[in-house]
């Protein structure tokens, strides 16, 4: 499937979803969507991915809500939560009128368990206000990369791949994993790691650094105050 036709799959489900989800809000009817189990994890890495994967299957995705490193992790429904919570105080711009933030009641907990070095994890509200996905790649939480894949594809970036070439090494490269991610997946990936490079410097400082420390030659210029002329 090439990526237009898996786009327009993508977009169809989520039209029909809406649609679906439109009807039951009528009737008051969803889908009967099983929570992940109840269980005991060597390691919080091990359970997230056991977990997401367990909800990838059932149509639906989850996100992390908060995390106390080395304690414990609080879960979320990918659809919880509504615009408004997430406005900025003092912003005075309209919530977006289409939104996947529906106010879903989900929510799952992981501590360690501090006595026998384990993970515990536990479904603290089982329901959901919407009804389950067929296309895994319809929930933005299932496209992003995890931090392995993240850090992979900006070495590959750095090589000088394009971001529809990383997208298609990854997958090539890991054959064993399922990777949702599309070329806006990649783009947004590949934004965020240039943000991480600059660092607070600004472009044309890094740009000159980038270059006094290539093979190219390069002549900086400053004005009479010291600074880089633009």
């Amino acid at each position: 499937m090439d990526t237009l036709d898996k786009r327009s799959k993508i977009e169809s489900e989520i039209t029909k979803l809406t649609d679906e989800e439109n009807e039951a809000k009528t009737t008051g009817e969803f889908d009967d969507i099983p929570p992940p189990p109840n269980g005991i994890y060597k390691n919080i890495k091990e359970l997230t991915a056991l977990i997401k994967e367990f909800v990838q299957l059932h149509g639906y995705a989850i996100v992390t809500k908060r995390t106390v490193t080395g304690k414990s992790v609080t879960y979320k429904s990918d659809r919880g939560g509504n615009p408004e919570q997430n406005q900025r105080k003092g912003d005075t711009c309209p919530p977006p009128r289409v939104t996947r933030l529906i106010n879903c009641p989900f929510s799952a907990l992981a501590y360690f368990h501090t006595k026998v070095g384990h993970w515990k994890f536990k479904v603290k509200n089982p329901n959901h206000n919407h009804n389950h996905t067929l296309e895994p790649a319809a929930h933005t939480a299932n496209r992003r990369l995890t931090k392995e894949l993240y850090e992979e594809m900006k070495k590959l970036g750095n090589a000088g791949l394009k971001p529809s070439a990383i997208l298609e090494e990854l997958k090539k490269t890991h054959p064993d994993k399922s990777i949702l991610a599309t070329l806006s997946t990649i783009y947004t990936a590949r934004k965020k790691a240039q943000q991480e490079l600059l660092q607070g410097i600004s472009p044309i400082l890094h740009l000159s650094r980038t270059l006094a420390g290539s093979d190219f030659t390069a002549a900086t210029k400053f004005d009479d105050n010291g600074e880089l002329k633009v």
